[in-house]
């Protein structure tokens, strides 16, 4: 109902997440005060998504001097060259010329490192198993420069459709998307043998950086 969608979107999390913190926390009022709490922090971290190895370095430039311009403030990341800590000043990243032009993705550094692990390569048939909202299957896109054919799959169609708006959105075409339940192994037997690499990353890997 419209009182329960109005306390998700207040706090800022998801039902599903709202959830899973009044499991952990029990009392809604500390669920409130752990969303107070995320939101006073002004740092996002985004993953610049670069065309090659070779183009790495200057698009993280030219990316740094557009932030720079639209006077949103960088902090160096931790380990990850293609990854920057931001401070919006106050504006929404959706304003920010280098997310209109798909240039960088909202993600955490360690969010990145799954993908990173799993190491796709072009002409690999790859998994990515939980795969909504689809952070970590456009990343193993990137990665693979495009060139490997990828099946996401998540058991929620609402998380599914997100997923296929961002696809759409950034012109990714090597991604196929289904509704499954990965842990329901007669969903997945036209698929015995088919990948070459798996990823299963669950929890996701970036809760701990709300």
């Amino acid at each position: 109902n419209n009182i329960e969608a109005n306390k998700y979107d207040k706090a800022g999390f998801t039902k599903e997440l709202y959830e899973h913190f009044l499991y952990e926390l029990v009392d809604e009022n500390e669920v409130n005060k752990l969303a107070k709490f995320l939101k006073g922090s002004p740092e996002l971290n985004v993953r610049i998504r670069f065309n090659s190895e070779d183009t790495k370095s200057n698009q993280v430039k030219q990316v740094t001097k557009l932030l720079n311009e639209e006077e949103i403030s960088i902090i160096p990341a931790y380990f990850q060259e293609d990854s920057l800590h931001l401070n919006l000043n106050g504006k929404s990243l959706h304003q920010s010329e280098a997310w209109k032009s798909g240039e960088i993705k909202a993600q955490g550094e360690s969010a990145m490192l799954p993908a990173i692990a799993l190491n796709p390569q072009a002409h690999e048939n790859i998994a990515d198993i939980c795969a909504a909202p689809g952070g970590k299957t456009i990343q193993i896109s990137d990665l693979s420069q495009g060139k490997a054919y990828i099946l996401a799959s998540d058991i929620q169609e609402h998380r599914i459709d997100l997923l296929n708006s961002e696809l759409k959105r950034l012109g990714i075409q090597n991604v196929k998307t289904r509704i499954a339940d990965a842990s329901n192994i007669e969903q997945w037997r036209n698929y015995e043998n088919y990948f070459d690499k798996v990823l299963l990353d669950v929890p996701c890997s970036g809760l701990g950086l709300l």
